[in-house]
């Protein structure tokens, strides 16, 4: 009988192998792997994409609201100025 991928990632002989040969720290990190990969296709694709777009965004604001702008504008330090 011929296995699809999918088919065959889920059988307990593979969780046994993934076990044997390198324990249960294995086992986590294959099923991290799958899940990973599944955010790139499909629907979850549109998720991941605006998750990513979103953090950036405010990786972005975060920045501008705590940059320390220069006072110098055209050639003069503005903070040398009496205010009006």
């Amino acid at each position: 009988d011929i296995f699809q991928a999918g088919e065959m990632t889920q059988s307990k002989m593979y969780f046994h192998n993934l076990e044997i040969y390198g324990g249960k720290a294995n086992i986590q990190m294959a099923e991290f792997m799958e899940w990973f990969d599944g955010l790139w296709h499909g629907r979850y694709l549109a998720y991941t994409i605006a998750g990513i777009a979103t953090l950036i965004s405010l990786v972005c604001l975060f920045f501008a609201r705590h940059w320390q702008f220069d006072q110098v504008v055209g050639g003069y330090d503005k903070s040398d100025e009496d205010p009006p």
